[in-house]
């Protein structure tokens, strides 16, 4: 008699690979949404200029 579908462990592998790839762009999603990207000064552009200077 043939093993059910769950119990075979090449199922499982190739399931793994597509669903850690989705939980990880999850986590990214995430970490995109939730952290600040700000500038690291508001006046970048006059500080640019100083540099040309």
């Amino acid at each position: 008699m043939k093993k059910p579908w769950y119990r075979e462990p090449f199922v499982w592998l190739l399931i793994l690979f597509p669903a850690s790839a989705v939980i990880g762009g999850m986590f990214t999603i995430y970490i995109a949404v939730t952290s600040d990207d700000g500038l690291v000064v508001d006046d970048y552009y006059k500080q640019g200029l100083e540099i040309n200077r």
